[in-house]
């Protein structure tokens, strides 16, 4: 994940995730297997910083990580990769914690987007 990415607007089902979410990030990597995988979206509600054991996005150097928190480092759930420990310059910020995977089912269909997309140019058509 890199800061630099663009937004994209999705819609999705509303879920207790769905509505505590503030964004909606797609895993890149396999360091969280088999937690989460390569692809996967993620809930994601922003939070200055999470309690030891919750899972959350961070951001150190620029590049974005998904990670398990705890006090001594970052943990990956893929035994494969070392925790990530941090000094206090490092400038290691949370940006959030994850609620869940969006599963596939939890996105608007083809059909949903088309109402959708004529829904809102009629309301953009009232506004004039």
């Amino acid at each position: 994940m890199s800061i630099d990415d663009e937004a994209e607007y999705v819609y999705v089902r509303v879920s207790r995730e769905a509505c505590r979410c503030d964004e909606i990030i797609t895993v890149s990597g396999d360091s969280m297997a088999p937690t989460y995988y390569e692809g996967d979206d993620l809930f994601v509600e922003y939070a200055s910083a999470i309690d030891p054991g919750e899972i959350g996005v961070f951001v150190a150097a620029g590049e974005g990580y998904v990670k398990e928190f705890q006090p001594d480092g970052l943990y990956s759930h893929n035994p494969e990769y070392p925790a990530l420990k941090f000094q206090e310059d490092d400038n290691v910020h949370c940006v959030g914690r994850v609620l869940g995977v969006v599963g596939r089912d939890q996105y608007a269909t083809e059909t949903e987007l088309a109402v959708i997309d004529e829904l809102c140019r009629e309301k953009a058509g009232m506004k004039r």
